[in-house]
């Protein structure tokens, strides 16, 4: 019986996809985003173009860049996700805020919580287990 890890073979087979466009052979991810990032220059360029003519189409190539800055480059630190994942994760981060089944909690409420441990050792009573505790020291002490 063989085990192979297929992870590094099916993330690198998905990014080495290529496609042919006059006799250039380009990645099938960054084909996608240029059209995409043209697509989305054509406002900017609508309304630049009246205002400074030719130089409006460098609008496009300013675009392209910050299309492929979001959703190809990845960060330098951490995970290395693509940039626009490592900006969706920062905005959902909980970073000095406290949580209470999962929402944040408002302080100026003024509602109070007892956060309540549970992982507190339970002991029972050795010499008279019908007995029961008397007090909340009797079930932690250790000389039953």
């Amino acid at each position: 019986m063989h085990v192979y890890d297929l992870t590094n073979l099916t993330r690198g087979a998905s990014e080495q996809r290529r496609v042919v466009i006059q006799s250039f052979d380009v990645p099938l991810q960054s084909f996608v985003l240029v059209i995409c990032g043209a697509i989305a220059a054509l406002p900017f360029v609508a309304v630049l173009f009246p205002l400074f003519g030719f130089f409006a189409l460098f609008s496009v190539a300013m675009v392209e860049v910050a299309v492929f800055w979001l959703f190809r480059w990845r960060s330098r630190s951490g995970l290395r996700l693509k940039n626009y994942q490592a900006i969706l994760d920062r905005r959902r981060s909980h970073v000095g805020q406290i949580l209470v089944c999962g929402y944040p909690y408002d302080f100026t409420s003024g509602l109070a919580i007892t956060v309540v441990s549970s992982s507190l050792p339970r002991a029972r009573p050795i010499d008279d287990a019908s007995r029961g505790a008397d007090s909340v020291e009797d079930l932690f002490s250790l000389d039953h």
